[in-house]
């Protein structure tokens, strides 16, 4: 009868059927996806995977799709109880039949697996590391307060300059300078959050409240940048062939950590006061006829409290600005 249920997902696996006439419809849900559902038709066996293995549970719902459906319905407890030889030619019959099934699934599988490399490989162009490992764990990201080093970074008057170059050369600048600071962000352990126009968010994570393990991770960071600084300083100005350069903001607090984006984009990020001060120090702008009087390199009061000597040795002037309503105060080397 059209809409009669062979079996139901989670009964007894007890029996198996060979469709002789009509379809069957086989419905049920996988991890990773919603009801999925595929149609059979006569001369396919039903169920007999999940029969074969002793105390297994019906994984798909299957029911007839017309009123004349039939199907021949075998027990396996009445199978158990035929003569040894002839229960033995049965089983050999299922063992073709189940490695046939499972050889015609080779293409589809390795089908599979290459366009889970291929969506790995694209994931990584939008996302980091550490973000996508979050999201391979619960599909979201999670959420939660962590202390982190933050990076910012803009390239010095990048913007101006793009106004006269052509779109090609502003956009082999941009991937040139961009490349050389995410690699080192990588080198030293750290992540890229996200790049905007000129503009760069990197962070590291200590992976434990311990003072030796807040310090190394501080210390990477501020390697990291000086190493980005003359990478950067390598890419030359697309108009006047002179180095670029970068100025780059370091900080170290409690932010929040997450997929903060819509439903249906994500956005793993980190939020809050620890990010807008590490732009902020950025961005710090030094008093009028004073250009360059705080360097491109500055570092947080919070983080210099963190850094060894020989690190602290490279940052030797200290300043506090206003900027927008914070007072900043930050660590930084006046140019020579």
């Amino acid at each position: 009868m059209h809409g009669e249920a062979l079996c139901k997902e989670g009964e007894a696996a007890t029996t198996f059927w060979l469709l002789t006439r009509g379809q069957v419809a086989v419905t049920g849900q996988t991890p990773d996806r919603g009801v999925f559902v595929e149609r059979r038709g006569p001369g396919d066996l039903i169920g007999e995977l999940a029969a074969m293995r002793l105390g297994s549970r019906r994984s798909a719902t299957v029911r007839a799709l017309d009123h004349q459906t039939e199907a021949y319905c075998f027990s396996m407890r009445a199978i158990e109880a035929l003569q040894c030889e002839d229960r033995l030619g049965i089983w050999q019959g299922l063992a073709v039949h189940v490695a046939g099934k499972l050889a015609a699934t080779v293409p589809a599988r390795t089908s599979a697996l290459l366009m889970g490399e291929e969506r790995e490989a694209l994931l990584r162009r939008f996302v980091n590391e550490d973000a996508l490992g979050r999201i391979r764990a619960d599909g979201q990201g999670g959420y939660e307060r962590r202390e982190a080093v933050i990076l910012f970074s803009d390239l010095v008057g990048f913007s101006a300059m793009a106004e006269k170059a052509s779109p090609e050369e502003v956009a082999d600048s941009i991937r040139a300078a961009m490349s050389a600071q995410a690699d080192v962000v990588e080198e030293h352990g750290g992540f890229v959050d996200k790049m905007m126009g000129d503009g760069l968010m990197a962070y590291w994570l200590p992976e434990s409240d311990a003072p030796g393990e807040r310090r190394r991770v501080a210390n990477a960071a501020l390697d990291a940048a000086v190493a980005a600084a003359g990478r950067v300083a390598a890419v030359s100005h697309p108009l006047t062939g002179q180095p670029l350069r970068v100025r780059i903001g370091l900080h170290i607090g409690q932010a929040h950590y997450g997929n903060f984006g819509s439903d249906r984009r994500w956005a793993v990020t980190l939020i809050g006061q620890p990010v807008n001060l590490a732009a902020r120090i950025e961005s710090a702008k030094p008093p009028e006829g004073e250009a360059d009087a705080y360097g491109h390199l500055r570092a947080s009061a919070e983080l210099a409290k963190l850094l060894d000597d020989r690190h602290l040795s490279a940052l030797p002037d200290r300043a506090t600005v206003k900027v927008k309503t914070d007072l900043v105060t930050f660590i930084h080397r006046k140019p020579e």
